[in-house]
């Protein structure tokens, strides 16, 4: 199903047609989570949507073809969208004003943690992003390990970094040559 399908059969054309800048990609889904078990908020089939171009994610559920929560506000072009448990996800937060004829980060990229039982948001490893300067215009991706550490992927800067959970820098790969 088209994620242009279901914004406009919830109602939510505007969505699509608002964003004159990205008429040639005005919704750019970047990322699909599928929930794997049921939980409070979500059940098993139920696909998080990373929409970029509209700095929104979408709980959807397939089976009943409904939009159970809309996610925004909290980010600017996010990217990868994962599920730490059953009360919380994580957002790679890119943090991009679109110019006219150019992309900009704000600061730096974020990781931000949207909590489901208090419907807010928190934000992971910030001080350790902005020594860094993560800032990926486009991709960027975390991925949370068990005991709370994460490998962090600063895409267009062709950095790695595994930080443990107090967000200090375990080892850096760079891909870039001098």
């Amino acid at each position: 199903k088209s994620v242009t399908e279901i914004l406009i059969e919830h109602g939510l054309i505007h969505r699509i047609f608002s964003q004159q800048s990205f008429t040639y990609d005005p919704i750019h889904l970047n990322d699909i989570q599928p929930v794997l078990k049921d939980g409070p908020y979500f059940k098993k089939g139920d696909l998080f949507l990373s929409l970029r171009n509209l700095s929104m994610v979408i709980l959807y559920r397939p089976e009943t073809n409904k939009i159970i929560k809309i996610i925004e506000g909290a980010f600017l072009n996010q990217h990868d969208v994962d599920i730490l448990n059953d009360k919380t996800i994580s957002i790679y937060n890119n943090n991009v004003l679109h110019k006219y004829k150019s992309r900009v980060v704000l600061t730096n990229n974020e990781i931000i943690i949207y909590h489901f039982d208090t419907d807010s948001f928190s934000k992971q490893f910030e001080d350790t992003f902005k020594t860094l300067k993560i800032n990926t215009v486009e991709s960027g991706l975390v991925d949370f390990l068990d005991n709370g550490s994460a490998i962090v992927e600063d895409t267009y800067n062709g950095r790695i970094f595994y930080l443990n959970k107090s967000g200090e820098v375990i080892w850096e790969f760079n891909n870039l040559s001098s």
